[in-house]
């Protein structure tokens, strides 16, 4: 069954919004890794509302911090405009600072990972995203955004 949280929130206070998800969904992540995957399409600027905003990264790695979180990786592979260039995509977007030191470019260590022969006999998947607790199938699926317009968080488990 999949359940949603939806409620009202700005970039200056989602630590209670993000503190709210973590009680209500309740992932373990005591002692385990972690991925936090922001939604980094290209190097833009926060108020420019492309990418996740370095906030609620925060919010959401601090959280983890404090609950005990073995490992923290913090990473994506921006998209088209800025694919390869993650380093940089993190500096201008205010995720490198927001990331409190868990950075990693997710995309310098990929696994073959077979797929399905009708397609392709097999994908490159970065080994941090096979190694983390979150996101894994089977296991809960987090998703931290916030509407330009509304101002509002969602979470999906």
């Amino acid at each position: 069954m999949h359940r949603v949280m939806v409620g009202p929130a700005t970039y200056e206070n989602c630590r209670r919004a993000v503190a709210k998800a973590f009680e209500i969904f309740a992932p373990e992540v005591r002692a385990k890794t972690v991925l936090v995957k922001p939604n980094v399409l290209r190097a833009a600027e926060p108020r420019e509302a492309i990418t996740t905003h370095p906030a609620v990264v925060k919010a959401v790695v601090e959280y983890l911090q404090a609950s005990g979180a073995g490992r923290i990786i913090v990473g994506d592979n921006p998209g088209i405009f800025s694919y390869g260039a993650n380093e940089a995509c993190f500096q201008k977007t205010g995720l490198m600072d927001a990331s409190l030191g868990h950075y990693m470019n997710i995309g310098e260590e990929p696994e073959s990972v077979p797929f399905n022969p009708e397609y392709m006999d097999a994908v490159a998947v970065s080994r941090a995203v096979l190694e983390a607790v979150l996101p894994r199938a089977g296991r809960p699926h987090f998703f931290f955004h916030c509407s330009r317009s509304r101002k509002g968080g969602s979470l999906a488990s």
